[in-house]
């Protein structure tokens, strides 16, 4: 997930979009396609033995750090409060407006440009193709609308990572990848809270997750509530976190991060 052979992915004003970048692994490709295809044949295209190399060198990639035991006790490293996804179906350009999330790295990233042009219903359409993209570059989460109860609800989606429900208690309490896991729900398609009583899932609500990416960081989650509006009336009310605020800079999906590292 993490190629250091990746640029900018963007979706308008390159210059602007913080921490969003796209994979040029199909320019590498090409490339070295191109280099032993003219290694070959030179000959038949010039006389001039100058050029019969190319000389393309690729630069190997660090090799990622080894992965956590999955019976290592862990603490919390670091975290991040207040974030949002925008959804990838409403998502007009504006510079703002992150729809996917690297966990390894907190590379954000919107959608890029020949997504944006196509129509809302182009896009539930090409979603494979949104979620192959963003895979392949290496986001793990990716903001997008899921319909309940004829109305469409913001949602994240992971990407590649494996995903458990987990209780407040396990959220607030330290363990290991093992440990968490086991007594949590697995996650199979969208990051939502699943409503023993009722016997579905309840997508607007909040809840706690435990996260373990496909390089295997593992994170906590806060699942906020959906941002369902952009209009600020006064402060927040109380003493209630932001994740529990509807209102926001973007529509989207509030959320919360623990990352997690080995106990010392």
């Amino acid at each position: 997930m993490r190629c250091i052979s990746c640029i900018m992915w963007t979706a308008v004003n390159a210059d602007l979009r913080e921490a969003a970048y796209w994979d040029n692994a199909s320019t590498i490709q090409s490339s070295v396609e191109w280099q032993t295809f003219w290694e070959a044949n030179w000959a038949k295209f010039i006389t001039d033995e100058a050029f019969a190399t190319v000389g393309i060198r690729l630069v190997n990639e660090p090799e990622l750090p080894p992965r956590i035991s999955r019976n290592l006790p862990l603490d919390s490293n670091s975290g991040s409060n207040n974030d949002s996804l925008g959804s990838v179906l409403s998502a007009t350009g504006q510079r703002w407006e992150m729809c996917f999330y690297d966990l390894d790295t907190g590379l954000i990233g919107g959608l890029p440009d020949h997504f944006l042009k196509l129509s809302r219903e182009e896009r539930l359409a090409r979603i494979d193709e949104i979620v192959a993209e963003a895979e392949k570059v290496g986001f793990d989460l990716m903001g997008t609308e899921i319909v309940q109860d004829g109305k469409a609800v913001f949602v994240l989606q992971p990407i590649g990572l494996e995903a458990w429900e987990i209780s407040k208690e396990a959220y607030d309490g330290n363990g290991s990848i093992e440990s968490i896991a086991s007594k949590g729900r697995r996650v199979n398609t969208a990051i939502s809270h699943y409503d023993e009583d009722s016997g579905r899932y309840d997508l607007p609500a909040a809840a706690y997750f435990f996260m373990l990416t496909h390089e295997g960081t593992p994170v906590k989650m806060l699942l906020g509530v959906p941002i369902t509006s952009t209009n600020f009336v006064g402060g927040p009310s109380g003493n209630t976190r932001d994740e529990f605020q509807h209102t926001g800079f973007q529509l989207g999906r509030r959320y919360a991060l623990k990352f997690l590292k080995p106990k010392e």
